[in-house]
């Protein structure tokens, strides 16, 4: 998530952020209580 803002920023840098529950769903897949990420 962090290089796809670097990358927006760098085509436009007056990008608007990202939307909270966007950055809280990537975030809560791995970090919260029904973590998703990385199960095999």
């Amino acid at each position: 998530v962090a290089r796809m803002a670097l990358d927006t920023l760098a085509l436009n840098p007056v990008a608007p952020e990202a939307p909270t529950f966007l950055t809280e769903k990537h975030f809560l897949r791995k970090h919260g209580a029904g973590a998703y990420y990385g199960q095999g």
